[in-house]
Parts: structure tokens; C-alpha cells; sequence
């Protein structure tokens, strides 16, 4: 039973506004996919987020992966370029508990991307 006691659901009081940033594409010159990845994951451990964030290699997709209290990803399609590759930003899945820091995650992610040597591409 509801707050109105008639069987329904109330209405939710209020909307959370769930701030959003656009996902960047990224190059990378002079470096392969696994080991960018290396130094991805180093960063990670560097900076005490290994225990909440991983980076893989997934049927030529970059799967970036946020573990708390859910899961959320970023998939990016890999493909090789100028002795180096390219991340195409593909598109996320946030969790729903994750939803009010997605900004937040994804800002972290393309710190420690600029840190590793990646060019974001503007689209």
C-alpha cells in the first residue's frame, strides 16, 4: 500500500538530474592496445583504483568497467592507426546507483588517459 493508502505507488517526489559528459574517442601513437592497457592498469593501481575499475581487450572492443555497488562499462572499438590504434567510443552502461556519478567516472577515466599519452578526438 501506498502513502494515499490506495494500493498504488505514490509518485516520486523528486527527479534526480543525472549530469552527463560526452565520452571521448582517443588515439594512441607509438603503442599497442595490451600495452597501453599495461599503463593503464598501473595508473589504476597508482592512483588506488584498482580495486574498482579494470580495462580489458574484448573481441577488438576496450571494455572499461566500473564494480561498486553495481557495474558499469564503456566499450570502445579498437582499430589500428599509424603505428598505434584507435579508440572509438561505442557507448556505456551504467548501473542505476552509478547513474549521479557518471561524469565523475568518466571524468577520472579520460585523467588518467591524458596521463598515459592518449589524444582524445573531438567529434
Amino acid at each position: 500500500m501506498n502513502v494515499a493508502g490506495r494500493g498504488r505507488l505514490a509518485a516520486p517526489l523528486c527527479v534526480l538530474a543525472v549530469p552527463e559528459i560526452q565520452m571521448h574517442s582517443f588515439s594512441v601513437v607509438g603503442s599497442s592496445a595490451p600495452t597501453f592497457l599495461e599503463d593503464v592498469r598501473r595508473m589504476l593501481v597508482e592512483r588506488g583504483l584498482d580495486d574498482v575499475a579494470s580495462v580489458r581487450l574484448d573481441a577488438g572492443e576496450l571494455v572499461v568497467r566500473f564494480s561498486r555497488l553495481g557495474t558499469s562499462e564503456l566499450r570502445f572499438a579498437v582499430r589500428e592507426s599509424n603505428g598505434g590504434f584507435v579508440a572509438d567510443f561505442l557507448g556505456a552502461r551504467v548501473a542505476p546507483l552509478h547513474a549521479p556519478f557518471r561524469s565523475a567516472f568518466e571524468g577520472r577515466f579520460e585523467e588518467i588517459l591524458d596521463r598515459v599519452g592518449a589524444r582524445r578526438l573531438e567529434q
